[in-house]
């Protein structure tokens, strides 16, 4: 999407996994925050340049930000993430701590910041890695594919031509079909009278379909 002179991209579109994971494969190389914070002491940089730590669904009201201690570690729940650790959990008091947060709100706009940052670094780094490998920037882009699709061009040099056969063109065709199209959900147990001694008669009668989307020209 582009507005005026900015283009919104995902990230997720090209390296799908989160900030967490590709700020830790980063290491210490992350120029943009460490030159964001460069007033700060090496113990400060060592804090924030790995993700933080948020109570997402404790923030429910602008009075939130008002409060001046950090939430405990069960207001840090989530119901996508779950729990957090104790680990974790020391983490963010110590930013607290170290960072001089007054409130919620101050503790809240940095960690929005070292986000920012962290993925900055992140993706400057994959389009360096692109740009020295194959010579196209990502972020010219919508997706992985896209860019391997154009970088397999570049790198063999092949000419793809157009089919000259129509049995070429109709079996292509017919070999079309629909992706997954589902709301992603890591388990799910069925529950009815065909799963023989597995049944609950007790529980609600549940079953699991695997549907193929149809997709006609």
């Amino acid at each position: 999407m582009k507005v005026g002179q900015f283009k919104y991209i995902d990230s997720m579109q090209f390296m799908a996994s989160s900030l967490a994971n590709l700020a830790k494969n980063l290491g210490t190389d992350k120029p943009l925050t460490k030159r964001h914070f460069k007033n700060f002491s090496s113990e400060h940089i060592d804090l924030i340049t790995r993700k933080g730590v948020y109570p997402y669904e404790y923030i429910d009201s602008h009075d939130r930000f008002k409060e001046t201690e950090l939430p405990s570690i069960h207001d840090f729940h989530s119901t996508l993430g779950g729990k957090i650790t104790q680990d974790n959990y020391k983490h963010a008091q110590k930013v607290w701590k170290e960072f001089g947060c007054k409130n919620l709100g101050e503790y809240h706009d940095l960690y929005l910041k070292t986000d920012v940052l962290l993925l900055a670094d992140v993706w400057t780094k994959f389009r360096q890695t692109a740009m020295h490998h194959y010579g196209l920037d990502p972020s010219h882009y919508v997706s992985a594919p896209a860019l391997s699709w154009d970088g397999m061009l570049k790198m063999t040099g092949v000419k793809i031509e157009l089919f000259t056969d129509m049995t070429m063109h109709d079996f292509t065709e017919k070999a079309k079909h629909g992706g997954i199209a589902m709301a992603g959900h890591r388990f799910l147990k069925a529950n009815n009278p065909k799963m023989g001694d597995s049944f609950n008669p007790s529980k609600p009668t549940t079953w699991i379909s695997y549907m193929l989307p149809v997709v006609t020209s």
